[in-house]
């Protein structure tokens, strides 16, 4: 469930950029880690949690790494 969500910026189609929070920390991170996402770095200098979502995708190259 949703508890928190912090729209950042729009992008070019009008579209809301947001971080989003659940009992678990923040969301795109956890999809990050799992692989299912790509952290959009165009974003980066609007997200105040940018560092939580890039330790995301680093874990998520060491787990690929690890399987290969």
């Amino acid at each position: 469930m949703c508890q928190a969500v912090s729209i950042i910026t729009t992008d070019r189609y009008g579209r809301s950029v947001a971080e989003v929070w659940n009992s678990g920390g923040l969301v795109q991170s956890r999809l990050v880690h799992l692989g299912l996402v790509y952290p959009y770095e165009q974003y980066k200098s609007d997200c105040p949690s940018w560092d939580i979502v890039k330790r995301g995708e680093e874990y998520a190259i060491a787990l690929i790494s690890q399987q290969l």
